[in-house]
Parts: structure tokens; sequence; C-alpha cells
């Protein structure tokens, strides 16, 4: 955003006027005068300058009011822990406890700590290149961008550029050789990362690099749930590209002994196996072909957009929801078959997509007819009978789902995973590739389409 434009001069003003009421909610002498041991519950912030204060519950609660409203103006800019450091300083700064300016009246104070809060939150953000390491993705095909985000190998061609852009960095650096050359050593660390077999790149315009990774994480886990539901629809082996953390190719064992009516161990059985992912994703042309006939371009168009309308959203969010449900049923499927248990994650997860889809936030009541409605629509818009038969399946599944919520623990039928999959899967790609919800762009359209299908067939 460029500073000075109209949008920017609005946020400045809703800034300003959220952090004055929060200062005219700090009287100086009244928090000054507290101590430690008479704050009991009281909440204490400082700043290295001017010192730390304390503030009662009521302070405390306009303190965080400010800080949620400030993030919501500048949250893709600024990181959380920026922001209250920051307002910290400002209220500690107004509220003066060691006096560092004594010189200032009330009116003085307020206004030389709200403009330097202001004005540092309003400086220009910068660009910057964020790189992760990513596993399980084949280096065939590589380099491409999907959305977003760009995918290198991880080798030496593949590194070249963030070694490059690293080497800039040194050659303006102050450090003395040793710290130099320490550096480099752990740069190749890092990208020596032994479970990380990609590299991904997210470019975002932020103020501080902790924003920039917060950022650039969250459109790479985005990303990657889409490659993720892709290869799900398509891979015939179970496979999922993850991030280093998430899961983990590992030894695995277990042991099994029988025992009598008395107690006695009779038989004894070691078993051991190597859990994980087994099968790497490509991204090559011939992967790629094929999830395009799926709308694949499309749900990248979605990615790379930075303001997504409501019908526009909905897809997206059940994108998201969808690939990590393929994500834990790829990771699960290498574990030993028997742990039914572990698709109630898979499960749950199909759930929120549909939900996603098709209800609107705080629709609890008669969710489920409403989801089976409009599933059965858009999937079956010109026969009625298919859609009284598809809306009493929903519903089945539906009561599973309420089951596993309020009860836990229940087993999850291959039979239950695939159907919710299915239904996931075909409504989104639905959504993707209808070029009549492709035009859709607000909630009164989404609800006229449905509307107007309800008596056809």
């Amino acid at each position: 955003m460029e500073r000075g434009t109209i949008n920017d001069i609005e946020m400045k003003q809703a800034i300003h006027v959220v952090g004055r009421k929060l200062l005219k909610s700090l009287p100086p002498k009244q928090i000054k005068q507290q101590m430690p041991n008479e704050v009991g519950c009281h909440f204490q912030i400082g700043d290295r300058e001017f010192g730390s204060v304390y503030l009662s519950p009521e302070q405390r609660n306009s303190f965080f009011i400010c800080l949620d409203h400030t993030k919501r103006e500048l949250g893709s800019t600024w990181d959380a822990d920026t922001i209250e450091k920051l307002t910290s300083r400002m209220v500690v700064r107004f509220v003066d406890p060691d006096n560092v300016n004594s010189d200032l009246d009330f009116d003085q104070k307020l206004r030389a700590s709200l403009d330097e809060w202001t004005s540092k939150l309003l400086e220009p953000p910068n660009n910057w290149n964020v790189y992760f390491g990513v596993c399980n993705l084949s280096q065939k095909g590589l380099p491409i961008s999907v959305g977003p985000v760009t995918f290198f190998p991880l080798n030496e061609t593949g590194t070249d550029e963030v070694r490059a852009k690293f080497e800039e960095v040194l050659n303006i650096s102050p450090d003395s050789p040793a710290v130099k050359e320490s550096s480099r050593q752990h740069l190749n660390k890092l990208l020596s990362h032994p479970d990380a077999h990609g590299l991904a790149k997210v470019c975002c315009v932020t103020n501080m690099s902790k924003a920039a990774q917060t950022e650039a994480l969250q459109k790479l886990r985005r990303t990657l749930a889409i490659l993720n539901f892709y290869a799900d629809l398509i891979h015939v082996q179970p496979t999922v590209v993850y991030l280093p953390g998430d899961a983990a190719k590992s030894s695995q064992f277990g042991l099994a002994f029988k025992t009598v009516d008395n107690g006695r161990t009779i038989a004894a059985n070691l078993g051991g196996s190597i859990a994980g992912i087994w099968s790497a994703m490509g991204l090559y042309e011939q992967y790629l072909a094929q999830a395009r006939t799926y709308g694949f371009d499309r749900a990248c168009e979605l990615l790379t957009k930075t303001s997504l309308n409501a019908v526009e959203n909905r897809v997206s969010t059940a994108l998201y929801w969808a690939g990590q449900a393929a994500a834990e049923k790829a990771l699960k499927s290498k574990y030993h078959k028997n742990l039914d248990a572990e698709r109630e994650q898979s499960f749950l997860f199909y759930a929120i997509c549909l939900e996603s889809l098709f209800c609107k936030r705080r629709e609890e009541d008669g969710a489920t007819k409403i989801l089976s409605n409009r599933c059965s629509i858009l999937l079956h818009p010109d026969n009625f009978q298919s859609r009284k038969q598809l809306q009493k399946q929903i519903e089945k599944l539906y009561e599973r789902r309420s089951d596993i919520v309020h009860q836990g623990g229940l087993r999850v039928t291959e039979e239950e995973l695939s159907e919710i999959r299915l239904l996931a899967s075909e409504s989104i790609l639905e959504m993707l590739t209808n070029q009549e919800f492709i035009s859709l762009r607000t909630e009164v359209d989404f609800d006229q389409w449905f509307h107007a299908k309800v008596h056809v067939g």
C-alpha cells in the first residue's frame, strides 16, 4: 500500500482513535502510585527506556482492545509481537513512571507517545522473499510456480538464489570475516536439512521479518493444502507434501503378547515397519495437465488474489480444509491398517470443508438440512430423485459427524470416509469449473442460485 493514500489516511485515523482512547483510560498518577505488592492480579507492561507500569483489569481490557483493533488494521504488515511491543511503549511513555519526560504536561505526553506509535506503525512496508524447506516433493519438474509460491529443488543449483542473496547481505555487513564464515556454515546447515526435499519461495510486503515469515507461512500452507487436495484426486499411491515437523518417515515397532486366563504370557510377536510417506509428490507436466482438467488453474488464481469475493472465499476455505483432510488421510494410510479411529480427523476435516462451502457463519440451526439440500442441488441440478437419495446420504454422514464431536472415540469406516471425501471433492470441483458459479460474487448471488434450482428436475 502506498503511504499517503486515502486508505492510509483512514487507517491512520482508525488506529489514532483507538490509541488515544486507550491512553485516556490510563490516568498517569493513578498507575504511577501502584506498587507491585498492591496490584494483585494487575497486568505489567514495560519498555527499556521509560520503565514499567501496572494496569488494572479494566485498563488491561482497554490495552487488549487496542491491540486487537490495531492487528486487524495492520496484521498483514506487522506481526502481533511487534504491535504489542510498540503499544506497550506508547502506554509506558505516556505514563512516564520514571519521570523521563517530567517537563511535559499531560496533553504533551499523550500527543508525543501517540504520534510516535502512529508514525512507527505507518512506516512504508518492505519487500521480503521468504524461503522454507518442504518435504516429500519430487525434484522432477522443479522449479515451478504454484499460486504465490515458487518451488525449487533443494540442491546446489536450486539454492543458488538463496546463496546469492545471502552473499549480498554479507558484503555490506560490518561483521568480521570469522563471523561471516560462521553465518555461511549456518546457512549450509539449513539448506542441507535431512528431511526437506524442496525449497519454497514466497514473496511478501511487510514491515518486519517476523511478519513476513508469518504471512509467507500462511500462504505456503494454503498452497500445500491445494496441492494435497489434487494429489489425493490424481495419485494412485497416497502422497502429501508437508513442512518439516508436520510428519516424518521413521521406523516403528509393535509388541504383541498373548496371555492365558491366569495372566501367564504364552506367546510374543515383535513386528517392525517404516511409517510415514512413501510416494513423493511430483509437479511435472503430466501431473499438472491432469490437475488442470479439475480446475487447478482456478484454484491457483484464488491463491494469488489479494481480495476474494464472498463466493471465492467459500471455495478457498473449503479447498484448505479438503487439503488438510487429504494430507491427514495420506499420513495415516502408511500406519497400521487396523487403526480405524485415525480416520476421524480426516472425516471431520471433510465435514468442515462441506460446511465452509454451503453454510453461513453461525448457521447452526438446520445446518445439516441446508447443507444436504445445497450439495444435492449442486451435484444433481436436473434430477430431483437423485437429490433425495443424496440428501439422505449426507444426513446419515452428518449424524456420524455429530456422534464423533459429542462422543469421540468412534470408528469411522473406510466407506464413510470415502463417501464424504467424494462429496467434498465433487462439490469443490464443480464450483471451480462451473462457469455459472465462477460468475457469482456475493452471498445474495449464492443464495439465489440455489433458490432458482430448487424446483428444477
